[in-house]
Protein backbone atom coordinates (compact mmCIF):
# COMPACT_ATOMS: atom_id res chain seq x y z
CA UNK A 1 0.00 0.00 0.00
CA UNK A 2 1.32 3.53 -1.19
CA UNK A 3 1.15 5.90 1.73
CA UNK A 4 2.40 8.85 0.24
CA UNK A 5 -0.07 10.63 -2.28
CA UNK A 6 1.78 13.18 -4.28
CA UNK A 7 -1.61 13.98 -5.89
CA UNK A 8 -2.76 15.34 -3.11
CA UNK A 9 1.10 16.89 -2.06
CA UNK A 10 0.89 18.76 -5.29
CA UNK A 11 -2.60 20.09 -4.55
CA UNK A 12 -1.24 21.33 -1.33
CA UNK A 13 2.02 22.64 -2.70
CA UNK A 14 0.27 24.41 -5.90
CA UNK A 15 1.58 21.65 -8.30
CA UNK A 16 5.75 22.32 -7.08
CA UNK A 17 7.54 19.79 -7.15
CA UNK A 18 10.78 21.91 -5.55
CA UNK A 19 9.15 22.72 -2.77
CA UNK A 20 7.73 19.32 -2.19
CA UNK A 21 11.39 18.13 -2.50
CA UNK A 22 12.56 20.70 0.23
CA UNK A 23 9.51 19.17 2.02
CA UNK A 24 10.63 15.72 2.04
CA UNK A 25 14.46 16.33 2.82
CA UNK A 26 13.67 18.26 5.74
CA UNK A 27 11.03 15.32 7.13
CA UNK A 28 13.67 13.16 6.63
CA UNK A 29 16.31 15.05 8.30
CA UNK A 30 13.96 16.40 10.91
CA UNK A 31 12.75 12.99 11.63
CA UNK A 32 15.59 10.16 11.48
CA UNK A 33 15.44 9.64 15.12
CA UNK A 34 12.34 9.05 15.34
CA UNK A 35 12.78 6.00 16.69
CA UNK A 36 14.29 7.23 19.68
CA UNK A 37 11.42 9.74 20.41
CA UNK A 38 9.12 6.46 20.33
CA UNK A 39 11.79 4.99 22.64
CA UNK A 40 11.67 8.34 25.16
CA UNK A 41 7.90 8.96 24.88
CA UNK A 42 6.74 4.95 25.40
CA UNK A 43 9.19 5.60 28.70
CA UNK A 44 7.72 8.54 30.04
CA UNK A 45 3.89 8.38 29.18
CA UNK A 46 4.37 12.52 28.72
CA UNK A 47 0.96 13.22 27.14
CA UNK A 48 2.60 16.90 26.82
CA UNK A 49 5.48 15.99 24.62
CA UNK A 50 3.46 13.54 22.78
CA UNK A 51 1.30 15.75 21.91
CA UNK A 52 3.73 18.10 20.64
CA UNK A 53 5.83 15.88 18.55
CA UNK A 54 2.69 14.22 16.47
CA UNK A 55 1.38 17.48 16.12
CA UNK A 56 4.30 18.87 14.33
CA UNK A 57 4.28 15.66 12.23
CA UNK A 58 0.68 15.98 11.81
CA UNK A 59 1.27 19.57 10.34
CA UNK A 60 3.67 18.71 7.28
CA UNK A 61 1.89 14.84 6.98
CA UNK A 62 -0.74 17.12 4.21
CA UNK A 63 2.17 18.64 2.22
CA UNK A 64 3.70 15.09 1.77
CA UNK A 65 0.37 13.77 0.67
CA UNK A 66 0.76 11.54 3.80
CA UNK A 67 -2.70 10.94 4.27
CA UNK A 68 -2.54 7.85 6.76
CA UNK A 69 0.05 9.48 8.87
CA UNK A 70 -2.03 12.48 9.28
CA UNK A 71 -5.31 10.59 10.35
CA UNK A 72 -3.34 8.82 12.79
CA UNK A 73 -1.67 11.55 14.23
CA UNK A 74 -5.01 12.88 14.57
CA UNK A 75 -6.78 9.55 16.30
CA UNK A 76 -3.63 10.02 19.11
CA UNK A 77 -4.15 13.73 19.31
CA UNK A 78 -7.77 13.83 20.47
CA UNK A 79 -7.35 11.33 22.83
CA UNK A 80 -4.10 13.05 24.16
CA UNK A 81 -5.35 16.73 24.11
CA UNK A 82 -8.00 15.10 26.76
CA UNK A 83 -5.35 13.85 29.07
CA UNK A 84 -5.08 10.17 28.26
CA UNK A 85 -2.40 7.64 26.67
CA UNK A 86 -4.27 5.33 24.22
CA UNK A 87 -0.69 2.93 23.84
CA UNK A 88 -2.69 1.14 20.84
CA UNK A 89 -2.92 4.48 19.02
CA UNK A 90 1.10 5.97 20.01
CA UNK A 91 2.17 2.81 18.52
CA UNK A 92 0.33 2.58 15.43
CA UNK A 93 1.18 6.38 14.84
CA UNK A 94 4.61 5.00 14.99
CA UNK A 95 4.14 2.53 12.59
CA UNK A 96 2.56 4.74 10.18
CA UNK A 97 5.65 6.78 10.64
CA UNK A 98 7.96 4.51 10.45
CA UNK A 99 6.11 3.34 6.71
CA UNK A 100 5.74 6.61 5.97
CA UNK A 101 9.21 7.50 6.27
CA UNK A 102 10.75 4.93 4.66
CA UNK A 103 8.35 5.36 1.79
CA UNK A 104 9.36 8.91 1.46
CA UNK A 105 13.19 7.64 1.67
CA UNK A 106 12.77 5.22 -1.28
CA UNK A 107 11.35 8.31 -3.74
Amino acid sequence: MCLIDKKVAMNYLMGNEVIFAKIKDSFLDSYHNFRDEEFKLNASKNVQQAHFYIHSLKGISLNLGALQLYDDANKALEELKKGFWRQDQIDQFFKTLLRTYNELKAL
